[in-house]
């Protein structure tokens, strides 16, 4: 089934508008009949003053262009039914000729977000995004030149920013290497529904690491781990110890996080191999190539080679704006970029993410880094835009689904 809905005017004149309300009290029969039988399945029209709007229910098959002129031809009264309604009808300025009903945007539906809210299916979400209640001593790693994002970044910042770009909600990335940055961000995604799921951080070589997972067990918002791995010498992410303790991470169900710069890919597969075929992983974004510099050739071998030898790692198209000239890039310049992700993972294994507020030293707005991926994701299709967009972020962190509790009366 699917939905239109029109309005118009009434003409101003009282004995005709009871005329008009008494008609559709009693429809003719033949204008009914011959409304099913095109594919009408329910039709009302509500009033206020002269203005009536109209919202109808069809088939799927229902084409407007080809159902209306059918419908009139279904029986000789219908055109005189039409006739008779448009003399008591008066279409609103800048109507479009044989159109006396002007068409209506959906703007908003509650069982569709209800929906949606109880199921998961059609969330847009914001795979990659972090919070920080800012001081230099816990965040020591935003040092000079980055002034723009030394302060707070909490979730009343963000929110409004995903409502603007129709997106439900987000993943929260680590941005500490503490295990305090676990109960800080599951605590804002308890107070912040929309804040679906997060990527903390454990000391995955740890020998206490088996009790360091038991303490996390329980929090279903905690979807996964993450670690810099891009600040550490290869030999270390790939110790004995470390491996284990991302494979470990992996059987307790935690999808991975793989932050790591474009000549650190060879290591990211010399890890992965070392990982269970079933291992939720995913490469940060898009394992940071030198836009700046145009460098491409070496960082697309590597990634496609990661993306055809592991089908259980994804890619995030996110991180972009930082690694290209700050806020003087051009979508023309990403375009490639995001391309060779989509073309080597597939629709199925990209998600977005804006890496909000990193993404502001880069970019001068939220609205500008999302556009730009939005806009390549559009041309993509409806299907692999709602799977870029939301359903493989859910799929991939197992999303709990943040639908609404009931509230007894």
């Amino acid at each position: 089934m699917k939905r239109y809905a029109a309005t118009i005017n009434l003409v101003e004149d009282e004995a005709k508008i009871a005329g008009y309300l008494a008609h559709h009290r009693a429809v003719w029969v033949e204008v009914l009949r011959s409304f099913r039988a095109v594919g009408v399945r329910d039709l009302r029209i509500w009033r206020t003053g002269t203005r009536l709007f109209y919202e109808m229910e069809v088939e799927d098959r229902f084409d407007p262009n080809l159902d209306f002129p059918r419908y009139a031809g279904l029986h000789s009264s219908n055109p005189v039914w039409e006739n008779l309604m448009a003399s008591l009808q008066s279409p609103l300025p800048g109507h479009k000729p044989g159109e006396p009903w002007s068409p209506m945007e959906l703007a908003f539906d509650l069982d569709a977000q209800l929906h949606t809210l109880d199921t998961g299916i059609g969330l847009r979400v914001d795979s990659h995004q972090h919070f920080w209640n800012y001081s230099q001593s816990e965040y020591p790693w935003i040092g000079p030149g980055m002034e723009t994002i030394a302060r707070t970044f909490e979730p009343e910042h963000l929110h409004p920013l995903l409502s603007a770009r129709s997106l439900h909600g987000c993943v929260a990335i680590q941005a500490r290497c503490d295990e305090r940055e676990n109960d800080y961000l599951l605590g804002l995604s308890d107070r912040n529904p929309f804040v679906l799921g997060v990527v903390g951080w454990l000391d995955l070589a740890a020998d206490t690491l088996e009790a360091r997972l038991d303490a996390q067990a329980g929090r279903p918002k905690l979807v996964g781990l993450r670690d810099v791995l891009q600040g550490k010498p290869r030999d270390e992410w790939l110790s004995d110890a470390f491996v284990r303790g991302v494979r470990k991470a992996g059987e307790r169900g935690f999808a991975y996080d793989i932050l790591i710069f474009a000549h650190q890919l060879q290591d990211a597969h010399d890890l992965v191999r070392q990982c269970a075929s079933d291992h939720r992983l995913v490469v940060d974004h898009l394992g940071k190539p030198d836009i700046r510099s145009g460098e491409f050739t070496t960082w697309a071998k590597g990634l496609r080679q990661l993306a055809h030898d592991f089908p259980n790692l994804h890619c995030k198209l996110s991180g972009m704006v930082t690694e290209a000239i700050p806020y003087a890039w051009t979508p023309a310049q990403l375009l490639p970029y995001m391309e060779t992700v989509v073309e080597a993972f597939g629709v199925e294994r990209v998600m977005y993410g804006s890496d909000w507020p990193v993404c502001l030293l880069g970019a001068h707005q939220y609205a500008d880094v999302y556009d730009v991926a939005a806009d390549y994701i559009h041309t993509l299709g409806a299907d692999a835009e709602a799977a870029i967009l939301g359903a493989n972020a859910v799929r991939f962190y197992r999303l709990p689904s943040p639908n609404l509790p009931h509230v007894p009366l």
